[in-house]
This record gives structure tokens, C-alpha cells and sequence, in this order.
């Protein structure tokens, strides 16, 4: 706004051509005329000299005029810079050239100078997603690469379709379900090209019993741990087809390593290969008569709410013990199979039941006959009051399964993990036993959400058919079981949102957002607080059975949640867990801290 500059130059561009007229005046059309006394007068005036007057005269009458408007023009310059000061408006930024440039990121931001980038003209940026900002019913397909409803909505204007934002442009984009998404006119082609970062730290300590006694658990060493590191993109084509294609780069493998040289993370042993593992490769077709979408590649198998919950959302570092033992054991959480899924009761409930194959690895491959497995789930909604405040969720899951060539084995890592994913240690352990005729699994599932509080609950019953030790005579079916109850309680007062879709948690949405902010020109400091979150589960294991012994597990898990924006956030989790060793020969107590810091995109 700065007026004097213009207010310059447009004079300074009218007396240009004031001599214009003048000069091809005619003596005989020129007219006597008042002098002027100021302003546009006194160019008139000098455009329209007395008769009789040379053209000398002329010239020397209109450089006084000029001189005068130059001074006039100054002391309006002076003016209007007093008045701009006061109200603090700052000019626009001009290019080397001298004219106006154009507003851009400051020089070198991502280097660490200055902002990432400019806000929006005539006000600061906005950093918060401002007063009930969870509420996410009008957000298109949420989770649904979780395990249900559609990624992303081809017709907004449709009520029976996901709700979604109209895109405009030749080839358009939208900030939608906090990611950013590209789609063609024609809504043909929709993508999304997004990832997540986890990076833990954590600290423990164990009695020597609890991990050098007979079937103790080994060294617990403090570490850093890169969580999860994924690639993910996804999107839709041709109106009714879904896919997805994502990578973990995190996962671990040791091809190589000296035994006896020390701690696998030493100058004279470093064995560790990074190994990138798949994860959802699916495609999915979707609006099908009867049965809704079905689905085929890897993915998740509908067992478990906090297992088909993204990583992205967990209330505590690390899943519950059945996470380990019964939900993904080896697998990381993706099969190869094909599953149909839907919802029912204008989405108050949710079904999906698919056939996969019983991998024991994260790389989606297996071979041998026989070892397949059919998983179901049905989910439905006993309370939703108040757009999702008020809510009571209640699901089913149930697995039939043979074993992986004959085989079996569980193993359960603790709440909190460093270092090498192929090494941490085991808190519990059956080794590898045999079997025939099948596996049975049966999870009942809770989720309540009461306003700023949530209760979620699951407990998994497992039975593996004639069950023996390798050498030893069979002991029939072995039965274990595990689960966990957990209250968590936002401090800011944010509620925990639901996805209807596939009946999930989705992301938590802080009402403001957690920034510290210099203030611009004098004005105060800016400060978000973000979402604060409180919790505490319990957690039990029980893998003991009629000789084929595992350990009983039972922990208790304190954790603290600070969600910086709808896409990052900190966690603490404090834990301590009671270890009943196979035997008893290793008993004690586990304690362990650890912190997480995460961002998805």
C-alpha cells in the first residue's frame, strides 16, 4: 500500500506528456488564461498560454509549473509515509528491477532461516483448526485403507456416496482427511501420495533372573528405534476402482554377523540390513450389488480393532500383547488374500470377510498347501449421540486357520522396543511346536467414547487342534487367551472420532493447534497449546497350556499424548510388567519408558 510511490509516478508520467499539446500548438489557437494557483490548474494554465507568447516563454512558464507540482508531490510523499508508518502496513517487496514482486517464501527457509512460508495476505496464517474442529462427519472416506467404506468420494454432490469437496481446475487438488490429494476434472484418476514417521527412544531395567535365568527374556539395552518408515500412494481410477500401493523401509533383517564379537550394534559387528517390506497392494472394486467392495492383494485381515486401526492413531506406543501373540504375528499386520466388506443400517454397523493365506513373514509370500485361513468380522454401533460425542461400539471377529506346515509358535515383544526389530527381546515365548486340524480364534471387541473420555476394551480366546512338541506325544488342543481394558482422557477436550465406514478410530484433531509464534511489529506472541491426552491400560497374556508353556504376561502401562496439529504428535508411555517365566525359573518385574515422536502425511 504504498500510495506515495504511485501517486509519483503517475504525475511524473502526466508531465510527461504535458509539452505534447504545447509544443504542436498553434500561435493563433493558443488563449490568455489566469495563471494557475496550485494542482491540475496550473498545468491547464501552462497548456493554454496568453496569445503573443514565444515558445521560449511557454516552455519557461511550464517549467515553473512543473517545479511546483514536483514540490507539491514531494510534500504529499512525506505525508502519506507518516500516515503508512503509523498504521504499521508494510510495502510490497519489489523485484531488482524495481517493480512489485510477487509474495513468495523468504530466501533459504529450508535451510533453517525465516518462515517455510508467506500466510495468507491481510492476516496471519491460520493455526488452528478453531472450536470443535473433530467433528468429522463431513470428511470423506476416512480409514478406508483400514479396513472399510471407500477412499475417496467420486460424487460429493451424492448423499449416498462419501461426502467430499468439489475440486476445480484442469488438474486440481485438495487438502482432504489431512493429506493432500490430486484428481483430473473428469474425477477419472484420484490420487494421494503420503507416508508416516515414527522414531523411538527408550530406557529399561530388569532383574538378572528376570533376563539370564533359565528361558529368561536376555539383555535389555536401552536404544533408539526408526519405528516405521513408509512410502504410501494411493488413489482411485475409472469411477468403481480403488488401489494402494505401500512400503515399510524399516524393517530389519541380519544376513550377516560375527558370533561372540559383542552387542550387534558394535565397530567390530555390525550384521543390520534394512529390508523394505510391503504392506497394503491392493486393489479394490467397489459399489458391487449385495455385497458392497471386494478386495484382492495384500492387506489387512479383519481381526481386531486395535490391529485394523492405523498406526497412526494408537492411543499408546505399541499395541496391546495380542497383537504379537494372536492378531499379526509375523505377517506385520498385511496377508495376501481377497475380502469383501460393507457397512449396514445406514452405516451403524460394518461386515467383512475375506480367505488369505497364512504367511509367517512380512514379505507376503508362502507356499504350502493347506495353510490357508478365513476371517470375519461384524461390527455395530449400541449408542452415537451428538455427532460422534456420545458413542458405544461393539464388533465380533472370529478366524478359522490351518497351520503354516504344520507348524506354530508364539512370541510376544514388550510395550516399549529399541533397536533392531529382529532382536527385541522376548517376553514371552512357546518355541515352536506342531499340529494338525486347525486353529480357532474369537475376539470380542469394545470401543466407547463419552466425550473427553474413552474406554476400549478386547479379549482374544485361541485354540490350536492337536497341539504336540516336536519328539513328544500329542496333549490334544492347547488353549490361550489374551486382552486389555484402557481409559484415556483428553485434557483440552477433544472427543476421539469414529469412522463409520469401517467402524475405527480415526485421527485426533486438536481444537487449537501447538505453535509459539514471534509476534509480527510489536504485537504479542502467538501460542497454541495443541491436544493433551492422558491414559492407562492393563494388558494380560496367558500362554501356558497343557505343556507347551509360553509365560504369563501381565502389565500395566501409564502414557501421556500431546498431538502438535492433525498430523504429528508425542508420546510417553511408562510400563511395568509382571513376567511369569515358563517353569517359573524367571519371574520378575520389566520396567520400561519410552517416547515417540510421529508424522504422517
Amino acid at each position: 500500500m504504498r500510495l506515495g510511490a504511485g501517486w509519483n509516478r503517475s504525475w511524473r508520467g502526466l508531465l510527461i506528456f504535458l509539452p505534447l499539446p504545447v509544443m504542436g500548438a498553434a500561435p493563433a489557437e493558443a488563449q490568455e488564461a489566469s495563471p494557475p494557483s496550485s494542482g491540475l490548474s496550473a498545468t491547464a494554465a501552462a497548456s493554454a498560454p496568453g496569445p503573443g507568447l514565444s515558445v521560449e516563454e511557454r516552455l519557461q512558464r511550464l517549467e515553473a509549473m512543473n517545479s511546483q507540482l514536483l514540490e507539491q508531490n514531494r510534500q504529499l510523499t512525506q505525508q502519506l509515509k507518516m500516515v503508512t508508518d503509523k498504521l504499521a502496513i508494510a510495502p510490497p517487496r519489489t523485484a531488482p528491477n524495481g517493480s512489485a514482486a510477487a509474495s513468495a517464501p523468504s530466501t533459504g527457509s529450508a535451510a533453517g532461516g525465516g518462515d517455510l512460508m508467506a500466510p495468507a495476505l491481510g492476516g496471519p496464517a491460520d493455526r488452528s483448526a478453531g472450536p470443535d474442529a473433530d467433528v468429522v462427519s463431513g470428511v470423506p472416506s476416512r480409514g478406508a485403507a483400514f479396513g472399510g467404506g471407500d477412499l475417496i468420494s467420486f460424487d460429493p454432490n451424492d448423499p449416498e456416496d462419501a461426502t467430499g469437496v468439489v475440486m476445480k481446475g484442469r488438474f486440481g487438488r485438495r487438502f482432504i482427511n489431512n493429506g493432500l490429494w490430486f484428481e483430473s476434472p473428469d474425477k477419472v484418476f484420484q490420487f494421494h501420495v503420503g507416508g508416516r514417521t515414527q522414531m523411538d527412544a527408550s530406557f529399561f531395567s530388569a532383574g538378572n533372573t528376570v533376563q539370564y535365568g533359565p528361558d529368561g527374556i536376555g539383555t535389555l539395552r536401552d536404544g533408539v528405534d526408526p519405528r516405521r518408515m513408509r512410502v504410501r500412494i494411493e488413489g482411485a481410477m475409472w469411477e468403481n476402482l480403488l488401489f494402494c500401493t505401500e512400503f515399510d523401509f524399516i524393517n530389519s533383517s541380519i544376513p550377516i554377523g560375527t558370533p561372540g564379537a559383542g552387542p550387534l550394534t558394535s565397530v567390530s559387528n555390525t550384521p543390520a540390513a534394512g529390508i523394505p517390506v510391503p504392506l497394503d497392494l491392493w486393489v479394490t472394486f467397489r459399489n458391487i450389488p449385495y455385497i458392497g467392495h471386494v478386495r484382492i492383494g495384500n492387506q489387512k485381515e479383519p481381526i481386531g480393532f486395535e490391529r485394523l486401526t492405523s498406526s497412526r492413531f494408537l492411543n499408546f506406543m505399541e499395541r496391546s500383547f495380542n497383537q504379537d501373540a494372536f492378531y499379526a504375528p509375523y505377517d506385520n499386520g498385511f496377508v495376501p488374500g481377497i475380502s469383501t466388506f460393507s457397512t449396514y443400517a445406514d452405516r451403524r454397523g460394518t461386515y467383512a470377510l475375506g480367505v488369505f493365506k497364512n504367511v509367517t513373514n512380512p514379505w507376503a509370500y508362502d507356499v504350502g498347501g493347506g495353510n490357508y485361513k478365513v476371517t470375519g468380522r461384524i461390527t455395530g454401533l449400541l449408542l452415537d449421540e451428538d455427532e460422534g460425542r456420545e458413542l458405544m461400539h461393539l464388533g465380533f471377529s472370529a478366524r478359522q486357520s490351518g497351520y503354516d506346515n504344520g507348524e506354530q509358535r508364539f512370541r510376544v515383544r514388550g510395550p516399549e522396543r529399541a533397536g533392531l526389530s529382529s532382536i527385541w527381546p522376548l517376553y514371552a515365548n512357546t518355541g515352536v511346536f506342531n499340529g494338525s486340524g486347525g486353529q480357532q480364534d474369537i475376539n470380542i471387541e469394545s470401543a466407547n467414547v463419552f466425550g473427553p473420555w474413552m474406554v476400549n476394551a478386547e479379549y482374544l480366546f485361541h485354540w490350536s487342534q492337536d497341539a504336540y512338541l516336536p519328539g513328544q506325544p500329542g496333549v490334544g488342543t492347547v488353549f490361550y487367551s489374551g486382552g486389555y481394558v484402557e481409559v484415556l482422557y483428553f485434557l483440552t477436550g477433544e472427543h476421539r472420532a469414529y469412522i463409520r465406514e469401517s467402524g475405527l478410530y480415526d485421527r485426533v484433531i486438536p481444537r487449537k493447534n501447538a505453535y509459539w509464534v514471534t509476534g509480527k511489529k510489536g504485537a504479542p506472541n502467538e501460542f497454541g497449546h495443541g491436544a493433551w491426552q492422558v491414559g492407562v491400560r492393563y494388558n494380560y497374556l496367558n500362554l501356558d497350556d497343557k505343556g507347551i508353556d509360553g509365560g504369563i504376561l501381565s502389565d500395566i502401562t501409564v502414557g501421556l499424548n500431546w498431538y502438535i496439529n492433525p498430523n504429528m504428535k508425542f508420546q510417553w508411555n511408562y510400563s511395568v510388567t509382571d513376567r511369569h517365566s515358563p517353569g517359573g525359573q524367571s519371574d520378575g518385574t520389566i520396567q520400561g519408558f519410552g517416547t515417540r515422536f510421529a508424522l504422517d502425511y
